[in-house]
């Protein structure tokens, strides 16, 4: 449950979460120090498939929200400490301290999956030009993440009701 008042805001994590009742894919105690103040401050991570929460621990289960961000606007990268590494988001940069490599090993891998799932589109259109019998078509269709070439040629010809023979695919670069 977020709870609010005009002073602060409160996440109780043993009634409720703050997306949408799913658990975090990883929570944890982190040390955050402002790379613009080097003023550092004990936080705790709630890590989600799209999002990042970053709060203070009031009680055993009681947590002030800090930030709530986007992964699609976070970067990571690596520090030259065993034990942390660097996280920013628009107009802000930190070091994340972790109590140790391993924890911050496991942290670094998550978070950089999540980041790039976030920035990766779920499909993209392509121009197809159809050659059959002669006739050129071109067709625009639609294609998810992870379709292979041969899926895609057979889906096409499916929905152009050709029959399942052999095809011969071009790959056409720029304009021609």
């Amino acid at each position: 449950m977020i709870s609010s008042n005009s002073s602060s805001t409160s996440l109780n994590v043993e009634t409720d979460y703050p997306t949408n009742g799913k658990k975090p894919l990883k929570e944890g105690s982190v040390q955050l120090t402002s790379l613009s103040t080097l003023i550092s401050h004990p936080r705790y991570f709630f890590l989600y498939h799209e999002t990042l929460i970053i709060s203070k621990q009031k009680g055993a289960c009681s947590y002030k929200l800090k930030e709530k961000l986007r992964l699609e606007k976070v970067w990571i990268a690596s520090s030259n400490t065993a034990d942390s590494f660097l996280i920013g988001w628009p107009f802000t940069n930190y070091l994340v301290h972790f109590r140790n490599t391993e924890v911050k090993d496991e942290w670094f891998e998550l978070l950089s999956c999540c980041v790039q799932q976030c920035l990766r589109p779920l499909f993209t259109t392509v121009s197809m030009d159809i050659n059959v019998r002669g006739r050129k078509q071109t067709i625009r269709r639609r294609v998810d993440n992870g379709k292979k070439s041969g899926e895609i040629v057979v889906d096409t010809a499916g929905d152009l009701g050709l029959p399942h023979t052999s095809y011969q695919l071009t790959l056409s670069v720029g304009k021609s």
